[in-house]
Parts: structure tokens; C-alpha cells; sequence
């Protein structure tokens, strides 16, 4: 039975090593894994006991993001016993796997978890992304601001741990991510970074708009090519004139490279 599974678990690790948590179950069953524990486990169902298998601080993490883990007690003790059961509780030692049951992963099983977590339309993912859809973390620094405005500032931090400065080079690459395993990446060219500036969008001159490649606009509307440009750039990020962005201006190295 899944109980007699548990309560052989449970003394296992109470013979090796003790930690001040309590794992409370959903049908009121409770075990302490050390005396006085400052921090309560919930575990809602019988789903949810898959974490605890090859657990590990990611794994741990993600169960608590999701619902799947309750957690009562001090932030920093819940994080010391979370370190504790990811040691004890880990992946396997050889010649012993811990395991309240077994599933191994199969490519239909695999297949199927990809399928319910990816195959949605880009309606669903609007919903709780910003406009930009960007897939990752957001960055907030005061906790006021909206998704949109995190995100902006998580892109600028990311400029800005590049710590990109004149005379860097870089080489751009086709499809970084959604690569197939051993695909190789596809070098396109190599460019030399000439400036980095912050500034207001609508601080972009003629000559900008000319080398962003709309140079037939400037042909065309001459100094209102700039509004034309912001106006473009706006509706495409959903964003104010004055937002502020990092223009980062580059040279091809390679003379080849001019016609990528």
C-alpha cells in the first residue's frame, strides 16, 4: 500500500539524518522527519507525492509554483529543508533509487506531456504574457509595475550584464533556440559593436531610421520618416514614444556578411 510505501520512506531518512519539517497528507496522516518542526508540508494529493521522487530544489521549487506543495513556516528554514530533502531524496545513489512509485519516461509519454503544455494557440499564452511574448522571467523592481514594463526591464538587464562596450564583436546566429539535439548553429555573420546609447525612441534621427533599413522612408518623408519609424515601432511592441530603449550599432566584419 501507498501508506506503508510512505512510513518506509519516512523512517529510512529518519535513521540517516533528521530536518525540522513535518509532511502532512491530504487525508490528515502526519509525519514529523525530525522533533520540532518549524515547517509543515501539505501535500494536497496523491499526484503530488511524484516531487518527493528524485526531488531535487528545481523539482521541490516548481510543486510549490504550482500548487502541488503547501508550505507553512520561515522562509529560510522552509529552504534549508529543502536542501535537505533534495540531498536525502535526490537522484538515485547507485544500487538504490528511492521511489514511492515508478513511471519512466517514454516518448509517448513525453510526446503527450509536450502536446498538453505547448500545443495552444498564441490567444492562450496572451493572456498571462506580455505583449512581446516573452517566455521567461520578468523583472520587477518595485512590484508596481505591469508585465509589460517588467519584461522591458528584464531585457534591459540582460543588455546590460552583457556589459557590450565599442569594439566587442559578436557573431549572429540563426535559430539559437528550438534547436533539435547535436543541431549545429548557423553562423551568419560577425559584426563589431561600434556604440551602445539609452535613449528615448523618439530620440531616433533620419540617419537611424536610414541604417534600421528604411532609407526609402527618409527618401520619401525626409525628417518625418523619425514619426513614421516610432509610429511603426509602437503599434509593433505596444509601447509610448518615449520609452526608453538600448540601441546597440554594429559593423560587419566580413565583407560577405554585408548582404545578410
Amino acid at each position: 500500500m501507498l501508506e506503508e510505501r510512505i512510513e518506509k520512506m519516512v523512517g529510512e531518512f529518519r535513521m540517516e539524518t533528521s530536518l525540522p519539517v513535518a509532511i502532512q497528507l491530504w487525508n490528515g496522516k502526519r509525519y514529523d522527519l525530525g522533533e520540532h518542526p518549524t515547517v509543515t508540508l501539505r501535500v494536497p494529493g496523491p499526484a503530488a507525492l511524484r516531487y518527493f521522487v528524485n526531488a531535487d530544489l528545481a523539482k521541490l521549487a516548481e510543486a510549490y509554483v504550482e500548487g502541488h506543495l503547501e508550505v507553512d513556516g520561515p522562509i529560510a528554514d522552509a529552504m534549508r529543508v529543502a536542501e535537505g530533502l533534495a540531498r536525502h531524496w535526490g537522484p538515485a545513489r547507485k544500487g538504490r533509487l528511492p521511489s514511492l512509485f515508478r513511471k519512466a519516461h517514454s516518448k509517448e509519454r513525453d510526446a503527450e506531456a509536450i502536446r498538453y503544455h505547448y500545443d495552444v494557440s498564441n490567444d492562450f499564452y496572451a493572456l498571462w504574457l506580455d505583449p512581446r511574448m516573452v517566455y521567461s522571467c520578468a523583472y520587477y523592481r518595485d512590484g508596481s509595475e505591469d508585465i509589460a514594463t517588467a519584461q522591458e526591464q528584464k531585457l534591459d538587464q540582460i543588455c546590460r550584464k552583457l556589459m557590450l562596450k565599442p569594439g566587442d564583436r559578436l557573431s549572429l546566429v540563426r535559430k539559437v533556440m528550438g534547436r533539435k539535439a547535436g543541431e549545429g548553429l548557423v553562423r551568419l555573420a560577425e559584426v563589431e559593436v561600434v556604440s551602445v546609447r539609452r535613449e528615448p525612441l523618439n530620440a531616433i534621427t533620419p540617419a537611424d531610421v536610414r541604417a534600421e533599413g528604411f532609407g526609402d522612408w527618409v527618401d520619401d518623408f525626409g525628417e518625418h520618416a523619425t514619426n513614421r519609424f516610432v509610429g511603426m515601432f509602437c503599434g509593433h511592441m505596444d509601447c509610448d514614444e518615449d520609452v526608453q530603449v538600448t540601441r546597440i550599432e554594429w559593423v560587419y566584419v566580413d565583407p560577405a556578411a554585408d548582404q545578410v
